[in-house]
């Protein structure tokens, strides 16, 4: 099993998410953890960085869905950054790149 790697910088009331590794059924509860701490601390306007990220699933498709409507019931957003081509284009196929802004990949 791959491990997720989660580091967080803040900026006020935003703060940016860096995750590296997979995000899978087995790694997506820390995902979702860093998720939630922040929301209850009132930070609603998330940054995660992808670009480290190597593979997602739809279960990493759930939390990024659900960290979306925990911000909104706050005003606030979710953005997605730097997606690797791979990650991008499950983005894409899942409908994901409609319902969150996304960076096109680099490349």
């Amino acid at each position: 099993m791959m491990e997720l790697r989660l580091s967080v910088r803040h900026h006020g009331d935003r703060a940016t998410i860096h995750i590296g590794g997979e995000i899978d059924l087995a790694t997506c509860p820390q995902l979702q953890a860093v998720v939630v701490d922040l929301v209850d601390r009132g930070c609603y306007q998330l940054i995660l960085d992808l670009e480290q990220v190597s593979f997602l699933d739809c279960a990493g498709i759930r939390v990024l869905v659900d960290a979306q409507r925990r911000v909104q019931e706050h005003g606030g957003s979710v953005r997605l950054v730097r997606p690797r081509p791979l990650v991008w284009r499950v983005l894409a196929l899942t409908g994901m790149t409609t319902v969150l802004p996304t960076d096109t990949p680099d490349g």
